[in-house]
């Protein structure tokens, strides 16, 4: 059983991308490689056009898509703008999104917490 985020990217007209990935969505390890791997608009922009994933890697080739890796039915959620995103988004527990020039962990729904170098590092492995 996989845990479950959601990993979504604000663009610069507002918008919100959201893409699902089924594995490793907790934050020490896909919290840990967006902030490390995926730290650009540009990054976060090519990663939520792949669609919904399997699991996150440290680079979007590496990254196992639905869509590109497996054949199936291209899905993307797109959002009219965040304060959208925040009430009817994040359908997982987990969820993360790329905005104001870095990621946020928005698992909680009274708060937003800005991905760290030392809020990301326990327990991961580089897998």
């Amino acid at each position: 059983m996989g845990t479950r985020s959601n990993i979504a990217y604000e663009l610069p007209d507002g918008t919100v991308r959201e893409i699902y990935c089924h594995w490793d969505g907790y934050r020490s390890y896909n919290g840990r490689i967006l902030f490390h791997h995926y730290n650009s608009a540009e990054l976060a922009d090519e990663l939520t056009r792949l669609g919904n994933i399997s699991a996150l890697k440290e680079t979007v080739a590496g990254t196992i898509a639905y869509h590109r890796d497996r054949g199936k039915d291209l899905e993307i959620k797109i959002y009219a703008n965040y304060n959208k995103w925040r009430k009817n988004g994040r359908g997982q527990r987990i969820a993360y999104i790329f905005r104001e020039g870095c990621w946020w962990d928005c698992t909680s729904d009274r708060r937003k917490v800005k991905l760290s170098a030392n809020n990301v590092r326990k327990d991961y492995t580089n897998v």
